[in-house]
């Protein structure tokens, strides 16, 4: 997840003033949710193997979004939950991940799972209320 947060990373700096301004990407069927084979296709990611092949039996979603103060935000998320070894959403796990992950790393509020936080910040959960999210964000300052 590390490299696809750093691949999502690099191209919300480089296109940086197509999506403030909501402008057509080449290469990218929708600029703000590009997918990691786009990512791939276009260079950005040039990682392989298991840090782009999402665990759990699930996939990587990704989202950017330019925010009014010029600022752009993103995730890199699992579509389904962190599960144990009977096939249940484990929180606990995602969290442990997600730490592993560093700053970047988001899992979901044990509390609430319609956020994501990292101990110090809590945004939307981007994969909605799955109880057992792990995401990497994504931050380009204005």
């Amino acid at each position: 997840m590390r490299q696809v947060t750093a691949a999502l990373q690099f191209y919300a700096l480089q296109n940086k003033e197509s999506i403030l301004k909501n402008k057509k990407i080449n290469g990218f069927i929708n600029p703000n949710s590009p997918t990691v084979i786009e990512l791939r296709t276009q260079q950005y990611l040039t990682a392989e193997g298991v840090d782009i092949t999402a665990p759990f039996q699930s996939t990587y979603k990704t989202t950017v979004v330019n925010n009014p103060n010029g600022t752009i935000t993103g995730f890199v998320y699992l579509v389904g939950n962190v599960i144990d070894s009977q096939g249940n959403p484990d929180p606990n796990k995602a969290c442990g991940i997600a730490k592993k992950i560093g700053d970047i790393g988001f899992c979901s509020s044990l509390g609430n799972s319609s956020f994501v936080g990292n101990g110090s910040v809590f945004l939307s959960n981007p994969a909605g209320n799955n109880v057992a999210t792990i995401a990497g964000s994504v931050f380009v300052p204005n």
